[in-house]
C-alpha cells in the first residue's frame, strides 16, 4: 500500500463588516497551469515524512505568499485524507495584507 503525500497549510481569516474572509492561493502542479478557473486553495506544500507538519505549513506559507506567517495563535484543524494525499491544516485570525502579495 502506498503512503499518501503528506501536504500542509495555512488558512488565514479575518472578520471584516461581520463577515468572514479567508486568504486563498491559486492552485498549484500541472492541472492548473495556465489556468483561471476561478478555484483557490489555502496556502500549502508537500512535506517529508518525519518532517514536523506545523513548520512545514509556515514554510509553505512563506514559499507561496513570499511573506512570513502570521504571528499569533493557531487553531489546529487536523487533516484530511483526498485521493494520494492527507493535508494538515491550520487557522489563524490575521489582518493579513493581500494586496502586498507579488504574483
Amino acid at each position: 500500500m502506498l503512503m499518501p503525500k503528506l501536504s500542509a497549510g495555512i488558512l488565514v481569516y479575518r472578520v471584516k463588516n461581520k463577515n468572514v474572509e479567508v486568504f486563498l492561493c491559486h492552485p498549484g502542479g500541472p492541472f492548473y497551469k495556465n489556468k483561471d478557473n476561478a478555484v483557490g486553495t489555502i496556502p500549502k506544500g508537500e512535506f517529508a515524512e518525519g518532517e514536523d507538519p506545523f513548520g512545514a505549513a509556515k514554510r509553505e506559507f512563506k514559499e507561496e505568499t513570499g511573506h512570513h506567517a502570521p504571528h499569533g495563535n493557531y487553531y489546529d484543524l487536523g487533516n484530511i485524507e483526498i485521493p494520494g494525499k492527507l493535508i494538515y491544516c491550520w487557522a489563524i485570525e490575521s489582518d493579513f495584507n493581500e494586496s502586498k502579495i507579488i504574483f
